[in-house]
């Protein structure tokens, strides 16, 4: 037989367990949901680039590519925390050097200046 105060601790690890697997499921569910939004917004940069290369605009599809590197490197405004994102970032660094580009606005500049320069 199960003492009254043991079964209140029982009660209460199964609580704690299915609060926390229910907690679980919907991070789970929040952040797939932030993960498709990047991934279909990834498409379709992709597509209308994609689309202006093969219409012969090649200084707007670059423009294109440029932006959307730009958007990446902003992503970083946190330091990365795996050695892919730090390898990134030095790619994009190195990249930037070689070929500098300006976006129209400055504080978007300002931002990417920011990452690339830790």
């Amino acid at each position: 037989m199960i003492k009254p105060l043991s079964k209140a601790i029982l009660i209460g690890i199964l609580g704690a367990l299915i609060g926390g697997s229910v907690i679980y499921v919907a991070m789970a569910k929040y952040m797939n949901k932030g993960q498709e939004l990047m991934d279909a917004s990834a498409i379709t940069s992709t597509i209308e680039t994609l689309k202006t290369l093969r219409g012969g605009d090649t200084k707007h599809g670059y423009d294109l590519l440029e932006t959307h590197l730009d958007q990446s490197i902003i992503m970083f405004s946190l330091p990365p925390q795996t050695k892919e994102g730090l390898t990134a970032i030095e790619a994009a660094k190195s990249y930037r050097q070689q070929y500098p580009f300006k976006e129209s606005d400055t504080n978007v500049d300002n931002a990417i200046n920011e990452v690339l320069s830790r």
